[in-house]
């Protein structure tokens, strides 16, 4: 089991808040489920399935997310979108946050045989009562397609989403704008709302923030920032930032003759990574290789060829886990 998955579990019952019963007496469900979880991080699945199922049957909430979980991730049976859902409906029921937010999931992906938007968003609706902020995401994604008044309600959510620190929100504000598909286009606001991002860890952010550098939309256009920006996209693995990073580097190299051997460098290790990694990105990162190859030692693309082994291997990894 991946490490990543064992924390989805360990954080959901012990971090998630608890439902109150009527006489204001917190059920204490944790605590008997401290050998289902043994269980299951020691990969027991057989043992942990009985333990939890017995603890669902007796009413116990995050037991019954588990066993979503489980259902969703295959952990010891096949995977069951069906049987996970069905939990997840059970779990919500008793309002563990987290399961309202899958519940959502549920019903917007068809896994009932159609889409159902209106349970939908009354899943993520109740999933933001309960703490869970990324469902305002959800609810906007949901409300943006709807009535003008709905449009303006989505946008309300995510501005107040984005003002209260989730970066996320900001982000698909930020892109809405860029785009001009959902909402009018406005590049400055789209520049405000990426301030709000965290672009060192949202590659998808990072790249955005290139765009207006690289193209000069509302700002100065600055190349070297855009590389700067491309790079740190690139670095997380977003592959469309890859030719991007490698090109300005490229340019760069010649304009700026005292770092040129930095910049020529950083310019062979993206147009190699670029090359390797798809057939659109092929014949310009070839170009700049085969200029590049002929102006550092033979030494260096061994090592660099390296690198962008190691590095993508590590993407390829990323993706999996």
């Amino acid at each position: 089991m991946q490490f990543c998955q064992i924390a989805a579990v360990t954080l959901s019952l012990w971090l998630f808040p608890m439902p109150v019963l009527a006489d204001n007496t917190q059920t204490d469900w944790n605590g008997e489920l401290s050998q289902a979880q043994q269980y299951l991080q020691n990969e027991q699945f057989d043992k942990a399935i009985i333990a939890f199922t017995d603890a669902a049957t007796r009413g116990n909430g995050l037991a019954q997310f588990t066993l979503g979980l489980i259902n969703d991730y295959g952990w010891g049976v096949p995977v069951s979108r069906a049987s996970s859902c069905q939990w997840y409906l059970k779990s919500a029921q008793l309002d563990v946050p987290m399961a309202a937010f899958k519940l959502g999931e549920c019903y917007q992906d068809a896994t009932w045989k159609t889409p159902d938007l209106s349970s939908a968003l009354n899943a993520f609706n109740k999933a933001l009562g309960l703490g869970i902020l990324s469902a305002s995401i959800e609810i906007a994604k949901i409300q943006i397609h709807g009535s003008p008044q709905d449009k303006k309600d989505a946008v309300a959510l995510l501005i107040q989403s984005s003002n209260s620190g989730n970066t996320n929100a900001s982000l698909v504000l930020a892109k809405w704008y860029f785009h001009g598909t959902l909402l009018a286009k406005d590049y400055t606001a789209a520049y405000n709302l990426l301030s709000l991002s965290d672009p060192m860890n949202q590659p998808e952010a990072a790249w955005y923030l290139a765009q207006f550098y690289d193209r000069g939309l509302t700002i100065s256009k600055d190349i070297a920032t855009a590389a700067y920006w491309y790079e740190t996209a690139a670095s997380q693995h977003f592959e469309p930032a890859y030719l991007p990073t490698a090109l300005l580097y490229y340019e760069l190299s010649s304009r700026y003759p005292n770092h040129h051997e930095t910049l020529i460098s950083k310019a062979y290790l993206w147009a190699t990574v670029a090359y390797a990694s798809g057939n659109k990105s092929k014949a310009p990162a070839e170009a700049i290789l085969n200029d590049v190859k002929t102006a550092i030692p033979s030494a260096w693309s061994t090592e660099f060829d390296k690198k962008a082994k190691d590095f993508l291997a590590l993407g390829n990894l990323g993706k999996q886990s």
